[in-house]
């Protein structure tokens, strides 16, 4: 036992911080034979010389089916590799574009990084959503956007990404600071599952909030820009990723800006993807949905995303009352106001409007909920009332919230008043700008004229 101890701590740092000792001693005995003849082997030696946190056993023969990820994590196990490739993008830079169009077009599923702000969570969430999710897409990737940062095992978490092909989207840094700004959230106060005798003049009102966290505002903040540059947990982390992802291989990358992303562009990225990480596209869902693609999918997204519980018991109820003995009611029929399509939804849309009137929004129920409702004529009618109303205060709303928006001139002209965070914001972009100038894609640099006007205007 001491001989194999010491063998492992000269190839890889072990620590059994996830199962009891006497588990992980038990490993030890039962597979001492294997674990020497691994790490002293010619392949692990060449594999994993310069990584501290090796696996004991063959990565490449290991069940991992059978091996909870409390177990692989101490043994070292790199993540299950039953995915295609990783998509590395900092928030703010088109990622919910990018995911949507490679599940429609392509039948793939993200595997995005969990909230979690600890490595050994996002290791294991990750490792478990891997093997649910190994054989039932056409192809899978593991979507990079949240940065472990203040934990002592992220560098271990990132050590044990395996190798795969990669691209990184990266954004004019103006452009990010806005979306971060001009950001519509859901506002955590307002209910999402309503019913007819809500004040739903009062809750399109207030649904959307600007802000982060618990700073919620009824207007962007242009205060919040410190935050913004230095969160490193989801903005500017890019190039972070790519330091501690000691597998990958930079100069194989696939380097996007975001303004490729846009309009007709997306559909020429899908393009080179397919190509590059051998996934092939349905043409036929590419034309389906070419319209969605192409245009902005987040517009009226804080404005839906509504469940109306519709029952007879209400009909008759005072308006504004704000009774919740519907919601969720055995008998109500559950209508859904939202942005898409989910799965085992009958989008009934066209029964209440015209398909380019509320283009961008859907209205859907489920099947079994569809059958209920086109029985019940009194129901349709007043269904057909509510959503007229709810939906026309959404179109109304929108233009409110637009009008808020902070234009880019206005985000250059706080940085260069607030000389502090000006001097922040640069440094952390010319750590941001290093492996496209590593790379030789001085072109997307060359794409960010917003950032570009900041410079001439900061000499």
């Amino acid at each position: 036992m001491k001989e194999l101890v010491e063998s492992l701590l000269k190839y890889t740092k072990i620590n059994p911080e996830t199962i009891s000792i006497d588990v992980f001693n038990l490993i030890l005995l039962q597979n001492k034979t294997q674990i020497l003849e691994w790490i002293t082997s010619d392949t692990f030696k060449k594999t994993y010389k310069n990584n501290k946190y090796a696996p004991m056993f063959n990565p490449d023969t290991f069940n991992y089916l059978n091996v909870s990820p409390e177990l692989a994590w101490t043994l070292n196990m790199p993540l299950p590799p039953y995915f295609n490739f990783y998509m590395i993008a900092s928030h703010a830079t088109g990622n919910n574009a990018m995911w949507d169009a490679l599940k429609v077009a392509g039948g793939g599923a993200e595997i995005i990084s969990s909230q979690s702000g600890q490595a050994f969570e996002q290791y294991s969430y990750l490792y478990q959503t891997i093997l649910k999710y190994n054989n039932k897409y056409k192809f899978t990737y593991i979507s990079l956007n949240n940065f472990v940062v203040n934990d002592e095992n992220a560098d271990k978490l990132y050590a044990l990404m395996p190798y795969k092909d990669a691209f990184c989207l990266f954004r004019d840094p103006i452009s990010l600071l806005s979306s971060c700004i001009n950001i519509q959230l859901n506002n955590p106060n307002i209910p999402r599952d309503i019913n007819l005798t809500y004040n739903i003049d009062e809750i399109i009102k207030n649904a959307v909030a600007y802000g982060c966290g618990y700073n919620f505002n009824k207007f962007p903040n242009l205060d919040l820009i410190p935050f913004y540059v230095a969160f490193r947990y989801m903005h500017f982390n890019t190039t972070n990723f790519l330091e501690k992802l000691i597998n990958l291989d930079m100069s194989n990358m696939l380097f996007i800006d975001t303004s490729e992303i846009v309009g007709e562009g997306i559909i020429e990225v899908l393009k080179r993807l397919s190509s590059k990480f051998n996934f092939p596209l349905d043409s036929q869902a590419l034309e389906l949905n070419k319209d969605r693609l192409t245009n902005q999918k987040t517009k009226y997204l804080s404005l839906i995303g509504f469940n109306l519980h519709i029952n007879d018991i209400d009909i008759h109820k005072k308006i504004n009352c704000m009774d919740n003995e519907t919601i969720n009611h055995k008998d109500s029929i559950i209508i859904s106001i939202q942005n898409d399509l989910h799965q085992k939804e009958c989008n009934i849309t066209e029964m209440f409007f015209k398909k380019e009137t509320i283009k961008g929004i859907t209205i859907s129920t489920t099947y079994e909920h569809y059958k209920k409702f086109i029985q019940n004529q009194q129901i349709i009618k007043v269904a057909h009332g509510f959503l007229h109303k709810f939906i026309n205060l959404i179109l109304e709303q929108q233009k409110i919230e637009d009008s808020k928006k902070v234009d880019l001139d206005t985000i250059i002209d706080y940085l260069l008043e607030n000389k502090t965070t000006l001097e922040y914001f640069l440094s952390t972009i010319e750590h941001y700008k290093k492996p496209l100038l590593k790379n030789n894609r001085k072109d997307i640099i060359e794409k960010w004229k917003h950032y570009a006007k900041l410079l001439e205007k900061a000499k």
